[in-house]
């Protein structure tokens, strides 16, 4: 029995802790692991992991306390010494559980894997990454992690190309494998009946509200598109977390437009599929993206999709099962007729969202693609 300490960044709803959380979900069934996580930042998929796995954490919840009590303590004794403290205990506690494997589940974590780097269990590294993000990462730290890790993961063929060419790392350490599409999700999916006919044509986009993810650019071409096509029952819905400073300012955006009735935020929320299965199209607005997870999820669910022409592997999908359309980057003529040849044509919009899940079902369903990274475990 192979024992694994899986190390997730964070454990908000999105995209490498979702996949995380789905390998693990996957691995218990194989019944040759012992599986704990560490978890670099909190969030809501704590309690999900916790159902699978041992939980240590990064920082401890105490430091996080609103107590008056803890504060005072904490400030007598001092945050930083206290948490440098608590981590030198962390690395002790870890140490002694003799883990095989210490699994990275993203180069986000590279501070937990500065921490841990002189422990002897084997490293692998999950990079799910592409430049536009791994620039704001500590490149040192992002070095020596590539550079010592025992084998590198590579969810998409753009990763691999970019780790092969921009950090020079060891082709033999090398993994490639597909993204999948969670089966909890894919159940959940199941679970709801999509819409034949709806009273209005919905066209969406989803994650943290943020210039990666491009959500200005989806709100300037739902805004563009509502002026040019003002008496079409068409909205516009971003799902995801807008708690940032780029919500504010596209709020106020849609409100000076009088679009507020048009353009819809979410928030975050726990049940994106809702949404999902009852959207006419996906948009996957972002800038840059390795893949998009959730335009998997979308797929799955028979939703069509487009795409900007990013190098990432979403653009691929599109064109090989003919599930959507791939534009140029900013390219709103083009996206429009794409979203009046989708409203025009209800047989093609189902044609699309049907050849989009049978390229999920075909290529990224969890069996393979877990059943190859065990076998590197195994083999490790």
């Amino acid at each position: 029995m192979k024992k694994i300490l899986f190390v997730t960044h964070e454990a908000k709803r999105s995209g490498a802790p979702l996949y995380l959380y789905g390998l693990i979900s996957e691995f218990v069934k194989f019944d040759k692991f012992e599986i704990s996580v560490l978890i670099q930042s909190n969030g809501e998929l704590e309690e999900d992991f916790s159902k699978y796995a041992s939980i240590y954490k990064y920082i401890p919840d105490f430091l996080r306390s609103k107590s008056i009590v803890i504060r005072t303590l904490l400030k007598i004794l001092g945050r930083n010494r206290t948490l440098k403290l608590y981590q030198k205990n962390l690395v002790k506690n870890i140490d002694n559980q003799n883990f095989d494997i210490i699994y990275f589940n993203s180069l986000a974590s590279f501070r937990t894997f500065n921490l841990l780097k002189k422990l002897e269990s084997k490293k692998i590294v999950h990079v799910h990454e592409l430049e536009m993000v791994i620039k704001g990462f500590d490149q040192a730290s992002i070095e020596t992690m590539l550079r010592e890790s025992d084998r590198i993961i590579s969810s998409q063929r753009c990763i691999s190309k970019m780790l092969l060419t921009t950090y020079e790392i060891d082709p033999k350490k090398l993994i490639e494998n597909n993204v999948f599409l969670n089966p909890i999700m894919q159940l959940k999916i199941d679970g709801f009946e999509k819409g034949k006919e709806k009273a209005r044509f919905v066209i969406g986009g989803s994650g943290p509200v943020e210039k990666r993810k491009g959500t200005d650019i989806f709100i300037d071409f739902a805004i563009r598109f509502l002026k040019l096509h003002t008496n079409l029952p068409i909205d516009f819905i971003w799902i995801g977390n807008n708690s940032s400073s780029l919500y504010e300012i596209l709020k106020n955006k849609l409100k000076a437009e009088g679009l507020t009735d048009r353009i819809f935020f979410t928030g975050k929320v726990t049940n994106p599929e809702e949404h999902f299965t009852l959207l006419s199209t996906f948009f996957l607005s972002s800038r840059e993206e390795a893949f998009g997870l959730v335009a998997l999820e979308n797929a799955y669910a028979g939703v069509p999709l487009i795409s900007f022409n990013i190098d990432g592997d979403l653009p691929l999908f599109i064109n090989k099962f003919k599930c959507g359309s791939v534009i140029e980057m900013n390219d709103f003529e083009a996206f429009e007729k794409f979203i009046l040849n989708l409203y025009g044509d209800g047989d093609l919009l189902k044609e699309y969202g049907r050849k989009g899940k049978q390229g999920v079902i075909k290529e990224f369903l969890v069996d393979e693609q877990v059943g190859k990274i065990a076998k590197e475990i195994i083999s490790l």
